[in-house]
């Protein structure tokens, strides 16, 4: 399995950075304002995978009550979602 570009990212305007590398661009045809917002949201993405990997490992490990079970089952499938993104 290839390998996100590591972090950490920088959301500079449209863009998105990992120091000097180039990782994504937002897409034109939507207000300045949500393509901004998007491009953070993607720098985030990295940070946010790292959270939830730590936080369904705390759950799993001490917890067995339905609802907090439904909650590591979403950050599983999360997880693996960008996994077969990378």
């Amino acid at each position: 399995m290839n390998r996100h570009t590591k972090g950490p990212w920088q959301a500079e305007r449209f863009c998105v950075w990992s120091g000097d590398k180039y990782v994504a661009a937002t897409q034109t045809g939507i207000n300045e304002e949500e393509q901004q917002a998007n491009a953070k949201l993607i720098a985030a993405a990295p940070d946010l995978l790292e959270a939830c990997k730590a936080v369904l490992d705390i759950v799993n490990a001490y917890s067995h009550i339905p609802a907090q079970l439904k909650a590591c089952e979403i950050l599983q499938e999360a997880i693996e979602k960008a996994g077969r993104l990378a």
